[in-house]
């Protein structure tokens, strides 16, 4: 969104007193504004060029402050300094103000023209969309679950079915489940919205994933030509945003206020927990039967349901991955904004929080459900959805529960059967989950193109 369509007055004034006191702070104290144009004097020919490079400095001053700025509107330079003590990250997130959270997420602004709770410094705009996104996701009829699981099946299954007359084939996994997760987020969240081809979804997808890779480098990393692709890059998804809702991409009816937080905190959490499951876990023929009767009964009830062996239910696996692997990986304040501190960001750093040896035990980095039918005390480090005020509306049960619909979906979905199983392998020829993924013990990479080169394929015996 423009700068100048905000409405947060205090964030936006900061800005501009910023740009204005540069300018003020580089005028000459003896300058003199005395320019004869401006007083009806015979003008002479050193007056309109004293004109022309006084204009000119100010017009190449702006130009150079707007550039600098492009992506983050940030006067604080250093690294954020983050913090890993529990008690310290907790007393930040409850204390945080709207504009200390709004600061860093402007590259968003600038990469999709948002507008949301995560962005916006005006608390009306914010209660209201918290309110409407709360409306959104409350679910009370268990047919609800059953239409998304459903939904997401489906997909799988016409994926599949194109594969089926070669007898063999792969799948570009990643891709694939970005697909899935950003049709059924489209499906929840926008039901009026005709479903999208597979080829449509593909394109906004990759767009959303350059865009937000670009969005964190600083400008001076950039050349004029990666500024220049950034730019279409943006027209280009703007462009299919509109075609796809017939909605403009910018401001506060902008679709992508919805799909951004929802669609990117969903799919990375779901190529992980799937990967972990089907291709690492040492209990994953105990994990079916509980997928089956959940996915056959989608509730509160088979979510929570354990094996009858292993003692592990589906939310065990959920708040395992919501653990290890943390939808957002860093929670960042900006400080100085309007509590008279130094200038600073902090990070919150609930990747590291969620391992601590202290809180987790030895086993902190291997993946195990187990550790939650143990019921072990997990209050002090577990913030997968942030806290305080500002603690994602998705926490209670819709964001876990979906996240069960969509693994359980590609859990059955690629479930050996019928003689045809399924193995993984990367652009890189390395063999087996072990070489690909690492030994037990070590987590899964956490990067968003970690795993864009693997593959499933297909395997008749």
């Amino acid at each position: 969104m423009k700068e100048h369509e905000r409405t947060d007055g205090g964030l936006c004034s900061r800005l501009e007193s910023v740009s204005f006191y540069k300018y003020q702070e580089h005028t000459p104290q003896n300058f003199s504004w005395d320019i004869p144009l401006l007083h009806h004097r015979s003008p002479d020919p050193m007056s309109y060029l004293s004109l022309f490079v006084i204009v000119g400095c100010f017009l190449l001053r702006e130009l150079w402050y707007q550039y600098s700025s492009y992506f983050s509107r940030d006067p604080v330079c250093k690294a954020p300094r983050r913090l890993h003590n529990a008690e310290q990250c907790r007393a930040l997130l409850r204390k945080s103000t709207l504009s200390q959270r709004a600061l860093p997420s402007q590259r968003l602004v600038a990469a999709f023209g948002i507008d949301n709770a995560f962005t916006t410094a005006d608390p009306i705009w914010h209660a209201k969309f918290v309110h409407d996104a709360r409306e959104k996701i409350r679910i009370t009829d268990t047919r609800h679950w059953k239409a998304l699981v459903d939904a997401a099946s489906d997909l799988i299954t016409d994926r599949l079915c194109k594969l089926y007359p070669t007898g063999s084939g792969s799948i570009h996994l990643v891709p694939f489940i970005q697909v899935l997760v950003f049709t059924i987020v489209i499906r929840q969240f926008f039901p009026a919205v005709a479903v999208p081809s597979e080829e449509e979804v593909k394109t906004i997808t990759s767009l959303i994933n350059s865009l937000w890779l670009t969005s964190k480098q600083e400008h001076d990393q950039l050349s004029s030509a990666a500024i220049s692709e950034f730019e279409n890059r943006k027209i280009e998804l703007s462009n299919a945003i509109h075609k796809l809702f017939g909605a403009p991409a910018e401001g506060r009816d902008n679709p992508l206020n919805i799909l951004i937080p929802a669609y990117e905190t969903l799919w990375r959490i779901v190529l992980r927990t799937f990967l972990e499951i089907r291709f690492r876990s040492t209990v994953h023929s105990d994990l079916k039967p509980i997928f089956q009767l959940f996915m056959e009964n989608p509730s509160h009830l088979t979510f929570e349901l354990s094996h009858y062996s292993s003692g592990i239910s589906i939310k065990h696996l959920v708040n395992e991955s919501l653990c290890l692997y943390p939808p957002t990986r860093r929670i960042y304040r900006q400080m100085g904004m309007d509590d008279g501190a130094p200038e600073e960001r902090l990070g919150v750093d609930v990747e590291a929080l969620q391992r601590h040896e202290s809180i987790w035990g030895n086993n902190a980095l291997e993946w195990d459900p187990r550790r939650w039918a143990d019921k072990i005390k997990t209050n002090e480090g577990f913030m997968p959805f942030g806290m305080g005020k500002f603690e994602c509306s998705a926490k209670g049960s819709f964001g876990p529960l979906m996240v069960g619909v969509l693994v359980g979906s590609l859990v059955l979905g690629f479930s050996d059967k019928d003689g045809v199983g399924w193995e993984v392998a990367d652009e890189v020829e390395r063999e087996g989950p072990e070489e690909i993924f690492g030994g037990a013990g070590v987590p899964l990479e956490g990067g968003r193109e970690a795993y864009v080169g693997l593959w499933l394929v297909r395997v008749v015996a």
